[in-house]
């Protein structure tokens, strides 16, 4: 969940660690800082909030050697002890890490009756002590990285400055980072989107290791060398300016329509036969997603008249869920580096090697590592908060689920984003909501997975605490809860469902406040409006309760860590 990016350049080099950070910070931005060499000593500038406080804290620094970081805090609050990178006690080495070590505490407990001492609480500034301690007896920094992983239990992608040469070590272990190739250049950093001058890149693999200079590179596994398939960087075809919005979430919305289309003509020039006979053969479907992708998949999973399941992936392989070899398993996760997904995937695999990757990032850890992948072809979300992929993975699902059936595609006929009239009746429901902190989303039948997604929505961006639940389910409990002028949003017709009229009526009598969301449920694609509409609801309130819309407090866009 947190950005790295290093690199040694003759000019410039400050410049280039910033923009990479700009281009990596949706990961991370709590807070953020470069470390550098000068005259064989480390020096490091760090700060709470984004990479422009970062900017002006710089000032004049040049440099040739350096590395960056922006962070999501999970070992620790968010404070300026806490940022990367992290120095060693004596100054040796530097280093900024991604990932999670799970035995941190027993490594720090040994380091300090070493007589080493910690200025953070984070899992990161004990890897980098341990390395120093490990290069006191080793004196070979390759060596010691060598120990330190080999007693290093989770995930890490480390990024790695020593005092004394001009060299940046890097290791990787189940958290994402590239390597990237330019002219006269090479970078190491967490995601492809981050390259800037470099044309190419290789991707690091699992406990895989080495270094970059500034006119070459190498790369070992189990103390071998390993030689390496470069890729092609790809031209970028979206456009990430915000053009006339000030926020990309709003954008993104708005990009719904045609990234809608955009699936529909690159999936026209995909073979699916392979991939339909993957699914047809299977006993049983077994959906695995987290978050925003989990709601997904409930949502998509209706399309397939198979036996199906949709789990939540952090569940998936915590409580070992029972694999059978004659089912497929569908792993969906916008980024393709879903720590959750990933590890339910590396589960899987061990027994079972029928499995679908369905993702927005070609090349990214999900789609290299399954039998077959699946592009949703959003193109690049920005906004923390999920809009156009959300409504994309279910798309491409249901393109697979009309090829298994034999069925043409149902076109949405209405791919317009919708009024400006029907947008104005979202503001004035949201500002209705600036002042409350508590709201529901009820819904009947597959209506309930739609409202997850918009309860998830309002709760990621405005801070509004939200609950979906099955209309039914509203006496049997949370009804409590509804109180004079308290905010309901119902999903559906009351006029064709009389249970979800029942539960209206008994929310009026106590005060609340109704606000009513349909569609044409005869048009299996119809809900994609609707869900425009919520989207545009969590997108308002936030507005005027004045949130970090892009940036919400606490997330990130991709949850690289367990």
């Amino acid at each position: 969940m947190c950005g790295i990016i290093a690199c040694i350049k003759t000019k410039g080099l400050c410049t280039y660690l910033l923009n990479g950070l700009k281009k990596e910070d949706y990961r991370g931005y709590d807070s953020c800082g470069i470390g550098f060499i000068e005259n064989e000593k480390i020096k490091t500038i760090k700060t709470v909030g984004s990479i422009e406080i970062l900017k002006n804290k710089i000032k004049d620094e040049e440099f040739t050697i350096g590395i960056g970081h922006t962070r999501w805090a999970t070992h620790g609050i968010n404070n300026v002890e806490n940022a990367h990178p992290h120095i060693s006690n004596h100054g040796l080495f530097s280093l900024v890490h991604n990932g999670t070590i799970y035995n941190y505490k027993d490594l720090k407990k040994e380091l300090i009756d070493l007589g080493f001492s910690f200025y953070s609480e984070t899992d990161s500034e004990v890897i980098v002590n341990l390395l120093e301690y490990e290069y006191g007896i080793t004196l070979d920094v390759k060596k010691a990285i060598e120990n330190v992983i080999s007693r290093l239990k989770g995930t890490f992608a480390l990024c790695i400055l020593f005092c004394y040469e001009k060299r940046i070590y890097f290791v990787r272990n189940h958290s994402p980072l590239i390597l990237g190739i330019g002219q006269n250049i090479f970078t190491l950093l967490s995601d492809v989107n981050a390259l800037q001058d470099e044309k190419a890149y290789i991707n690091i693999d699992d406990l895989e290791y080495g270094y970059i200079s500034d006119d070459s590179y190498q790369i070992y596994k189990n103390g071998k060398k390993v030689k390496k398939i470069i890729e092609e960087k790809e031209v970028e075809k979206e456009n990430k300016n915000k053009l006339n919005h000030v926020y990309y979430m709003e954008k993104e919305i708005e990009e719904i329509p045609s990234m809608i289309n955009n699936l529909l003509n690159n999936i026209k020039n995909i073979d699916l036969t392979k991939i339909i006979s993957q699914i047809d053969n299977a006993k049983k479907l077994i959906f695995i997603a987290s978050g925003t992708s989990y709601h997904a998949a409930l949502k998509a999973q209706s399309f397939f008249d198979k036996e199906k399941e949709v789990i939540i992936a952090s569940e998936f392989y915590t409580t070992k869920y029972q694999i059978d070899k004659n089912n497929c398993y569908i792993f969906i996760s916008q980024s393709g580096e879903t720590m959750d997904v990933l590890k339910s995937l590396e589960y899987v695999k061990d027994i079972c090697n029928n499995t679908l990757g369905i993702t927005n990032v070609k090349n990214s850890s999900l789609y290299k590592n399954t039998k077959s992948q699946l592009l949703i072809y959003a193109e690049k979300e920005i906004a923390v908060a999920s809009t156009k992929a959300y409504i994309n993975e279910i798309m491409l699902l249901y393109i697979v689920a009309c090829n298994l059936k034999k069925q043409n595609v149902i076109y949405y006929d209405d791919l317009s984003i919708i009024s400006n009239e029907r947008k104005e009746k979202i503001k004035n429901i949201a500002k209705t909501l600036k002042n409350k902190n508590n709201a529901i989303f009820i819904a009947k039948g597959s209506d309930y997975f739609l409202a997850l997604e918009a309860s998830l929505k309002l709760k990621e961006v405005s801070y509004i605490h939200s609950e979906a639940m099955y209309a039914g389910e509203l006496k049997h409990g949370p009804i409590a809860l509804i109180e004079k002028n308290f905010p309901v949003f119902v999903i559906g017709d009351i006029k064709e469902n009389e249970y979800l009229n029942s539960a209206i009526e008994e929310i009026k009598s106590r005060g609340g406040l109704v606000y009513q969301f349909n569609y044409d449920h005869k048009n299996s694609l119809s809900f994609i409006k609707i869900m425009e509409e919520f989207f545009y609801l969590a997108f308002y309130t936030a507005l005027f309760k004045k949130r970090e819309i892009d940036k919400p407090r606490n997330l990130a866009k991709s949850v690289t860590v367990e």
